[in-house]
């Protein structure tokens, strides 16, 4: 992955106003006990930002998987190759777009909060629309990956691969994954 310079606090501003998100009105929202969007396989979609069907990047692989071998790189490469038609690789791409909005505010907003900074964290809180709009966010960027996670991972496992052995790779490094996406997402809006 080329380096990359980090987004502006006003970028994720903008992202916050901007982002798409579940109707108000969405049952998860109204729920007495809210609890946060969750993700198939916890930070399995990671995998994809490094084995991307067409693109695959070794480096970014070995940063969230350092424990993994060029084999087993190689072996997901063949399986994106061969098992990823273009509707599926399609629909990974739209879901990795519609989730990185809420995945870039969630790093942002655990970051600033670890730094107690409750200004910056009340700002970005406010330009989301609330605590809601961050779970809104979230839900719809969910909702978009999930399916198509589960997908992958019933076809990794007929392929040979055992798919939960990448459901929590190291975080360090996810902050910038799917930079450029980010970065189409300030320009556009």
């Amino acid at each position: 992955m080329a380096e990359q310079a980090s987004l502006r606090f006003a970028d994720y501003l903008k992202i916050a106003r901007h982002a798409p998100r579940v109707d108000a009105e969405d049952a998860r929202l109204q729920a007495e006990n809210l609890k946060p969007p969750h993700l198939f396989g916890g930070n399995f979609y990671l995998l994809w930002t490094a084995i991307t069907p067409g693109a695959p990047n070794h480096e970014l692989f070995a940063n969230l998987y350092p424990e993994a071998t060029t084999a087993a790189y190689e072996q997901l490469c063949a399986f994106t190759e061969s098992e990823t038609d273009g509707d599926l690789a399609e629909r990974l791409k739209q879901g990795l777009e519609a989730f990185q909005p809420y995945h870039l505010l969630r790093m942002k907003r655990d970051a600033l909060s670890r730094a107690n900074d409750g200004d910056n964290v009340k700002l970005l809180d406010g330009a989301m629309g609330n605590n809601l709009g961050f779970y809104a966010i979230g839900f719809y960027g969910v909702d978009r990956l999930n399916s198509v996670l589960e997908e992958l991972a019933i076809r990794m496992w007929k392929f040979g691969i055992e798919p939960s052995l990448f459901y929590k790779p190291r975080l360090e490094t996810s902050p910038d994954v799917g930079y450029g996406i980010a970065q189409s997402l300030v320009r556009s809006s």
